[in-house]
């Protein structure tokens, strides 16, 4: 039995995206430098999540985060993949964006 290969659906309903990479910092002169992030284009389709899946998880995730579907991997690192090998029968990689509010940016 053949598996339903979603990358017409990805194409079809996905949409341009930015990544930001964060960059590490550095020490010049004795003197802490931020680095620069760098902004990555990428496309996929961007998910809101259900309300049972919410319910099921028992708040693991929240309203606010998203499942991220891209006919090709992240290159960087990721925290976590829900595709967990079944790229290879799918042909969809499949990730959890986990929402960041403003305020806990500016925290750190």
């Amino acid at each position: 039995m053949g598996y339903f290969r979603f990358e017409r659906l990805i194409t079809k309903y996905g949409r341009r995206f930015d990544i930001i990479i964060p960059a590490m910092g550095e020490y010049v002169g004795g003197v802490w430098k931020e680095g620069k992030p760098v902004i990555e284009e990428e496309f996929g389709a961007i998910l809101s999540l259900s309300e049972t899946k919410l319910y099921q998880l028992g708040g693991t995730l929240s309203a606010q985060d998203r499942h991220l579907y891209m006919n090709h991997a992240i290159r960087h690192h990721i925290e976590e993949n829900r595709s967990r090998g079944n790229e290879e029968f799918t042909g969809v990689y499949a990730y959890t964006l986990r929402w960041v509010s403003a305020i806990d940016q500016i925290k750190k």
